[in-house]
């Protein structure tokens, strides 16, 4: 224990396993004989998503809003929901994600250091206002270091295919989103410190008026939110007794509590 949208690039007006014991090997004393083994109970069958109900109480939710959501268990990689999944949406700052893992593979490859001065500041700490207060100067002041095209050719690289990061032109969708949280938090995009950093700093950043909120007490979430002008976008992982789960949600015109009660009521079908 996520249509291609043509807009500008925002400036400012959005928020700125245990291993069990090993038993020892008892002799038996007894005549070596065949035991009779008890009947073995059947297994209980693993819960079902119902994904068509969740579909039918999130149409409610969202009945005056544009919205999607997509959910994929990230140890089966299975996609348990894809509620207009391929809509483009102005992903707001949720496209931070890929400027992160922009940033780690920098350092992992030997091109930056976390200590390096950048922005008045250590990239580290660049990286860490990014993703737990959604500063817009750090990614912006990124993408000039980076190829126009380097955050959309990596997004297609890793399967995210209906996201475009370019300037100018930003637009990605849910099924992007969970596909990029999912590979992540597997550990399949960068090293294992460059994804500690990413996911404690998720889990820390201070906005949790969406997806947080809709889950019970003492449940760990590590997401991301965006919000610009009308578009209320929460995306993450969630961890439950039932393993681990990749979900994004992206809306125009909706609200944080109607995106937390979207959460609950997913949630409630992965107990």
């Amino acid at each position: 224990m996520l249509t291609t949208v043509l807009v500008s690039v925002p400036t400012v007006e959005e928020e700125t396993s245990s291993a069990q014991p090993v038993l020892p090997i008892v002799q038996e004393s007894a005549p070596a004989r065949q035991r009779e083994q008890p009947a073995k109970k059947p297994s209980k069958p693993a819960p079902v998503f119902d994904a068509s109900a969740v579909t039918d109480e999130l149409e409610e939710i969202f009945f005056e809003a544009e919205a999607a959501v997509t959910l994929i268990n990230v140890t089966s990689d299975e996609a348990l929901l894809q509620w207009n999944g391929d809509i483009g949406f102005h992903p707001a700052s949720t496209y931070k994600l890929f400027i992160a893992d922009s940033m780690i593979r920098a350092v992992e490859q030997g091109q930056w250091a976390w200590e390096d001065w950048f922005l008045g500041t250590s990239l580290g700490e660049c990286f860490d206002a990014m993703i737990i207060y959604s500063d817009n100067d750090c990614p912006e002041a990124w993408l000039d270091e980076i190829p126009p095209d380097a955050l959309t050719q990596r997004a297609a690289e890793i399967g995210a295919t209906h996201t475009q990061l370019d300037w100018g032109v930003f637009s990605s969708t849910t099924n992007d989103m969970a596909v990029f949280l999912a590979q992540a938090y597997r550990g399949e995009l960068f090293g294992s410190d460059g994804r500690t950093r990413l996911f404690e700093d998720m889990v820390s950043q201070e906005f949790r008026d969406g997806i947080p909120a809709g889950v019970p007490a003492g449940t760990v979430v590590a997401d991301k939110v965006g919000f610009l002008e009308a578009d209320l976008h929460d995306v993450g992982i969630i961890e439950l007794p039932s393993g681990a789960f990749a979900l994004a949600i992206y809306t125009e015109g909706s609200s944080w509590e109607s995106i937390a009660e979207a959460t609950s009521v997913i949630v409630s079908e992965l107990k």
